[in-house]
């Protein structure tokens, strides 16, 4: 595919995020490119970009018919299938949430149907015009599937509302309580990514946050700038994160931090070097994110 190179890519939803992730010059796109040959550019590129080209990929899928994104995600391996379906989830637009609910228990792999349920639950909320509209609908579907709704409720509200961020934290308000938590972590990694190391600027938005949520907040404040990271090159990379986060909210924060690094390195050495950087009581709260995030 050539050189590849950072570029903003705009998410497609209204009032969405212009995100910075590594796509190829020329992205891998389901009109362009065959299951097989999408599949062998992924594939070839860098490990370090593979993960959001397939996300990306899978956001330009999102008219597609479900039926040919499971052959699409075939094509692919696992890893990057998961990143690729995760990607047509952030953007699908069925017309009939219910069915395409039926369409996913009926034909789509057991591991992949929480993120496609997910991408019904955006929808949902995308489609609504208050945070009680959103929650009634998506509690609806969640009741009819037997899913969570959290997660699908967070993304989606972060992506219609974070470009302003006092708006999308009075809106996050409105919802019951137990959807704080998740959907103020969100809210959290859009300031992290769009603000980057403004302390000034973070530190004034947590004390709009509820109390209970501040510490999730700063989490995925965290999650975004190690997802920005990129490698770790030395002790100052890890100490400049991990420095971020001071008590009473440093066990979520590192937690965070490790939820982060295992989106990046999965398997690859530079989780070893990650390890290795962290003193013994962080490497304990970086190794429960990675048992929590693999279920162990």
């Amino acid at each position: 595919m050539g050189k590849v190179l950072k570029v903003l890519v705009p998410l497609l939803a209204a009032g969405a995020l212009a995100a910075a992730i590594f796509v190829p010059r020329l992205p891998v796109m389901p009109a362009v490119h065959s299951p097989d040959r999408a599949a062998a550019e992924i594939t070839t590129m860098s490990p370090s970009d593979q993960w959001a080209a397939a996300f990306y990929y899978g956001e330009l899928s999102g008219a597609l018919p479900l039926a040919e994104v499971m052959e699409r995600a075939d094509a692919l391996p696992d890893a990057l299938a998961g990143a690729y379906v995760d990607g047509y989830a952030h953007e699908v637009r069925p017309g009939d949430v219910q069915a395409f609910g039926r369409e996913v228990e009926e034909t789509a792999p057991h591991h992949l149907r929480g993120t496609l349920h997910d991408g019904a639950v955006m929808a949902i909320l995308r489609g609504a015009e208050t945070p009680q509209e959103a929650v009634l609908g998506a509690e609806a579907y969640g009741q009819e599937f037997g899913v969570s709704v959290s997660n699908g409720l967070r993304i989606a509200h972060q992506r219609r509302y974070g470009g302003d961020m006092a708006v999308a934290i009075a809106l996050a308000l409105e919802y019951p309580e137990s959807y704080h938590p998740p959907v103020f972590e969100e809210l959290g990694w859009r300031v992290g990514e769009e603000d980057g190391w403004d302390e000034q600027r973070l530190d004034a938005l947590v004390q709009t946050v509820p109390e209970g949520s501040r510490c999730v907040f700063l989490a995925g404040a965290d999650r975004a700038l190690t997802l920005n990271q990129r490698g770790w090159g030395s002790e100052e990379d890890y100490a400049r994160l991990a420095g971020r986060a001071d008590a009473p909210c440093r066990e979520e924060r590192i937690r965070g931090l490790g939820q982060a690094a295992l989106i990046l390195f999965d398997r690859q050495p530079e989780w070893d070097r990650l390890m290795s950087l962290a003193d013994p009581e962080d490497r304990a709260l970086l190794q429960s994110a990675i048992d929590h995030e693999l279920g162990r």
